[in-house]
């Protein structure tokens, strides 16, 4: 059988804290960043492990998890982010403008 999924969030915000402490109720380790780092403390005292850089959390984990515009990725990492746009814009088409449309900030 296989482990499950190493998980990271990036934002600990309106939804991050609420879907973070779902995950952490589910069993998953989850690993988190947040620019405040004061909004970590409810979701570190269930569990989830503090990670001292987005860059961080994405090295500790298999799955990332983020809200965000502007994302920072190397090009051996541009598909992934293809792949984000496409899901983001079928739940966006379905479901209404809720998450933005990742834009490639090659580093």
């Amino acid at each position: 059988m296989n482990a499950a999924p190493r998980l990271g969030f990036i934002g600990i915000g309106l939804m991050g804290k609420p879907m973070t402490l779902r995950l952490l109720t589910a069993g998953y380790a989850v690993t988190v960043w947040n620019r405040s780092r004061e909004k970590l403390a409810p979701v570190l005292a269930r569990g989830a492990v503090a990670a001292d850089s987005p860059a961080a959390v994405a090295q500790a984990a298999d799955i990332v998890i983020y809200k965000a515009s502007l994302v920072p990725v190397g090009k051996d990492q541009a598909a992934h982010l293809e792949l984000s746009r496409e899901i983001v814009r079928a739940f966006n088409s379905r479901y209404g403008d809720t998450f933005p449309e990742p834009i490639a900030v090659h580093t």
